[in-house]
Parts: structure tokens; sequence; C-alpha cells
């Protein structure tokens, strides 16, 4: 082996060594950032001399492959750079720019065919057959007696509207790509600190569902008590017949025994799927102050219950 060779050799190298740092941060470290396309949170590893976006936005449909995937992937993330983003928003540019072009030539009765799906019919069976793509005209109808009214000005103001969403969707999402980008700053420092912060949203939503599930439990419990409190109601409860099964007898009523009302009164629960145990079932509290209320119609009592 020639020195010469030896020396190229540890050039490239050297040249190839792995960076120690990217953007000032540890390049073997795992962060979390935004991908520039579309704006989901994912983790950011190091891929090359570049700190990228993972892979995501595919599917898994079953057959062992992946389908799909974000644009974004293998891109620096949102606080690197902006330059996916800055793409992706001259695309939407050029698609809203056709989709008023062909507008235009739709209300200036510039189109003279579309490709159009038609769906034929077994008239025997009377059920639809394979759908195909054709081309038609002003002045088209479609022979088949099962679609009647299907015919060149139906066809043509479905494309119409079909064109106007397609804006509006592309609209929408310029005016949000415009926000991001009238508000990006390089901020390297953001994807050291992304997981924490994310953990912390997180945390917070938790708390915030928790805080709205734990007023909303205090005011069932406030309407159960309300009805369950009430002496007349309980005696009314604790004196009515219920229903129970006899193997000999069947199903009837019987005066005996602790109905299925005084279970609910000896055992009302507080738990946090706010379900109450009712003898052998289970009900949610909504289920059961709703029968309280017919119970207490039945009895001819009146309880002033709180909202709910």
């Amino acid at each position: 082996m020639s020195r010469k060779f030896e020396e190229d050799f540890a050039k490239a190298m050297k040249t190839a060594r792995v960076p120690r740092t990217i953007h000032g941060l540890p390049a073997d470290a795992r962060y979390t950032g935004t991908c520039q396309a579309c704006f989901g949170t994912y983790v950011v590893k190091r891929h090359g001399r570049k700190l990228t976006v993972v892979l995501h936005g595919y599917e898994r449909p079953g057959s062992g492959y992946i389908v799909g995937e974000c644009p974004g992937r293998d891109e620096e993330p949102f606080e690197l750079a902006k330059d996916v983003t800055e793409r992706f928003r001259a695309l939407l540019l050029g698609m809203l720019a056709d989709a008023e072009r062909r507008l235009a030539e739709f209300k200036t009765n510039l189109v003279s065919e579309l490709y159009v799906e038609v769906t034929g019919t077994n008239l025997t069976q009377r059920k639809e057959t394979k759908k195909r793509m054709i081309l038609i005209r002003p002045g088209w109808k479609n022979p088949d007696p099962m679609f009647y009214g299907d015919d060149w000005l139906s066809r043509l103001k479905i494309a119409i509207n079909k064109t106007e969403a397609r804006r509006s969707g592309i609209t929408r999402d310029l005016r949000l790509l415009e926000n991001k980008l009238a508000t990006w700053r390089y901020d390297p420092q953001a994807l050291a600190h992304a997981e924490e912060r994310a953990q912390a949203e997180k945390t917070a939503k938790t708390a915030s569902k928790k805080a709205i599930t734990d007023e909303k439990e205090a005011k069932e419990e406030a309407v159960l008590a309300a009805f369950l409190d009430n002496p007349q109601l309980v005696a009314y409860l604790k004196n009515k017949p219920y229903m129970v099964f006899n193997k000999t007898a069947g199903w009837g009523y019987t005066p005996s025994g602790r109905s299925e009302y005084e279970e609910v009164i000896l055992r009302r629960t507080r738990s946090r799927t706010l379900s109450t145990c009712f003898g052998s079932r289970s009900f949610s509290r909504r289920q059961l102050i709703s029968d309280l209320r017919s119970q207490a119609r039945d009895a001819r009592v009146k309880i002033s219950a709180p909202k709910w």
C-alpha cells in the first residue's frame, strides 16, 4: 500500500468523521422537533451531518410494507430551517393558481369536456356494477334509467363545487404557512427542551381533563344527593315492590327483601368511572338520576335538585 494512498485514506476518514456537535447540540443525543411540512412533533436524530426528523406520516395496510411518508422526513426540523416550508408554500401557490384558472374556465363556459366517474346498474338484479371513467361533453345524459337527472349540467356543477372546496383548502393551508414563516426564528435550543415542554403540555392537558371530570362528577353527585337524601322518596323506594325471578313462578313482584334502590342508598359509590352499583347491575349516575326523577314523579315528591 503506497504512502500516498494512506495519506488520502486518512484525509478522507478525517473529513468523514462524525461531528460531536451539530448546531451547538450534542450530535448523538435524541431530541423532539417540529416537522417543516406537517408541523407535527416527532423525534429528531442525527442523520449524517444534520439533525433530521424521523420517518412519519405513513400507513401500515398489513401487507408487510409501509405506505406513504411525510415530505418532511429526513429534513431538518422547523426550529433549525424553513426551506421545506418555503418550497411547500411555493407548491401551494401554484396549486391555488391552477384552481383559480380552472374556476375561471368553468364560469366563462370554456370547458368543453370532463372526465367523470359513472356507475352502471344490473337492471335484472337492481344493483350497481363496476365504476368506470368516461369523457363527457355538453349535452351528455346518463343513458341508465336508474340515474335520472345525471347530465352535463349536474356534473359541471359538481366539478365547480369540488374546485371551490379545493381552493378553500389550499387558501387555508397557505394562511397557516404564512403565519408560521412570519414567526420563524432559528432556535436550536428549543430542540433540547421540546421533550420536556411536550411532557408539560401533556400533563396540563391530563390535569384539565381530570378537572372537568371531577366537576362533572361533583354536579352529578349533588343531584343524586338531592334525590337520595329526601326522606319521602327514600321511604317510597323502600316500600315499593320490585321485580324478582323465581324458578317456579317466574318473574313477579315482591314487597319483601331489600330493593335495588336500597342497594344504591347503602352503597353509593364515588368512583372515577361515575358508575353506581345497582344491585347486580351497574348504571351511570346519569341513568340513575333519570330513573329517580321518574320515581319522584310517581311518588309525587317535589325535589329541588341543582341543574346539571
